[in-house]
């Protein structure tokens, strides 16, 4: 009977050094697999039994196979990538708006600006002079198309960020339905199912990839994935999807909770679409006003010392730049007025002296140091607000950087518990295949012994 038993120790010994190398050899093949998770063959010492009135061991046993990781710290690298990618999709935006702005080169409104003085001074000089009068009126030209430009562009990139955040919103949805899949899945298995559990745990870095969430891993099994704002995405089988709704030009995201909707967008701060809802709403929506207040600001200025003079057909009360209506945009949409020309140029403050007056012309001129615009004259406060754009993109291309070196050094880390190490694996490849051939060789002498009192009875 001993001898029986030794065998069936030496059966336990070789498959728990069986599933041990089997579990080895699984985790080398995956040493490059995104999101695999080092495996390990849990051993448990097999129960004893009774014989002879000893209490016998019976070797070892397999309890299952477990995956090598630290919830804490996944949760904290997956926290971390989550603020990175928010930080990369929102400088990326910024430096796409950057182009629009070339003041920094020489160019731009600033230049634009100083030219159109420049013209006014020329003006001042020769009132009556129709090269001076044709002059301003094309710098005011170039002035008008170029802040046009700056509120155009500003338009047009914050309405096409709409595709990008209804395709960030459409892979949230995607992942978070495979999410809820493999929650069922993964409850209907008897011993946990690493691969399943590898596989949810990489959407689910996915979705944190374009929005911060939480996670509550519940004790069947199950994970409920919650974002920011609170909103359960995941809930056991089901998910409760984004939606995407029109809000004028732009997109807004929302979703029901409890048959309420809510709105989400200025709850998501994290990932590609916190990214890039936050230089949308936050860093472009700010230029955007500020251009406006600037141009609003600086034409009725412009307009109320003009409507002061006469041109040269001693008529005035006129404007020089035309706003658009209340509610549109005063960078994009500023004109001249129509009726302006040579002739309609106020640049005499006497309607019988208008053949030599210049004294309206030096008003208009006089505009550039006064303090008009928030307290500062118009140049330096158009280069302020440009200058307080380029503050943005620069400061969100630090922290792009900073926050990714934070994410690399916890995924790094994570990965010296999680990841799997060839020259550990071969160690452990080395000692399993070892400890089978000990393990054969115990089998091999129990039956020797066995031949052994058989060959007695003959």
């Amino acid at each position: 009977m001993v001898l029986f038993d030794i065998m069936y120790l030496g059966q336990n010994a070789l498959f728990a050094n069986q599933t041990g190398v089997r579990t080895t050899s699984e985790n080398i093949a995956n040493v490059n697999t995104p999101g695999f998770s080092r495996r390990e063959a849990v051993f448990r010492t097999a129960a004893a039994s009774s014989f002879g009135g000893l209490r016998l061991g019976q070797g070892v046993r397999v309890e299952t196979t477990r995956r090598i990781l630290d919830g804490a710290l996944n949760a904290r690298a997956r926290r971390q990538n989550s603020i990175a990618e928010g930080s990369t999709a929102r400088a990326n935006v910024l430096a796409r708006a950057d182009i629009a702005f070339g003041d920094l080169e020489g160019g731009g409104a600033s230049a634009a600006l100083d030219d159109f003085f420049e013209s006014l001074d020329i003006l001042a000089a020769s009132p009556q002079d129709q090269t001076a009068r044709t002059n301003v009126l094309a710098t005011a030209g170039r002035l008008t198309e170029t802040l046009n430009g700056y509120g155009r562009e500003l338009r047009l990139l914050r309405e096409e960020l709409n595709a990008e955040i209804r395709a960030e919103v459409s892979e949230v949805n995607r992942l978070g339905a495979e999410v809820a899949d493999l929650n069922s899945r993964i409850t209907q298995s008897a011993q946990p199912s690493n691969d399943l559990l590898d596989r949810r745990d990489q959407l689910i870095a996915e979705i944190a990839q374009r929005s911060g969430l939480q996670t509550i891993e519940q004790d069947n099994g199950l994970v409920t994935v919650v974002l920011e704002g609170g909103h359960t995405l995941v809930a056991g089988n089901e998910v409760q999807e984004l939606v995407v709704v029109a809000n004028g030009p732009l997109v807004d995201i929302t979703a029901g909770d409890g048959g309420v909707e809510r709105d989400l967008t200025d709850d998501i701060r994290s990932g590609s679409l916190g990214g890039i809802l936050r230089a949308r709403d936050e860093d472009l929506a700010a230029t955007q006003t500020a251009v406006d207040d600037f141009v609003t600001t600086f034409a009725t200025e412009f307009n109320a010392r003009h409507q002061a003079g006469f041109g040269l057909d001693g008529l005035g009360g006129r404007d020089f730049f035309a706003l658009p209506s209340p509610g549109a945009s005063s960078a994009e949409f500023l004109r001249l007025d129509p009726g302006l020309s040579n002739d309609t140029l106020a640049a005499a403050s006497d309607p019988t002296l208008i053949n030599g007056d210049n004294t309206n012309a030096l008003s208009l001129a006089a505009l550039r140091t006064d303090a008009v615009v928030s307290g500062q004259e118009p140049g330096d406060a158009l280069r302020g607000l440009l200058q307080d754009f380029g503050d943005r993109a620069f400061s969100s291309e630090a922290a792009s950087q900073a926050d990714g070196f934070a994410a690399q050094q916890l995924t790094e880390l994570q990965q010296s518990i999680s990841g799997v190490s060839i020259d550990e694996e071969m160690a452990n490849l080395l000692r399993f295949q070892q400890s089978f051939a000990a393990s054969a060789t115990i089998i091999r002498t129990a039956d020797e012994l066995t031949q052994d009192i058989i060959a007695l009875k003959r």
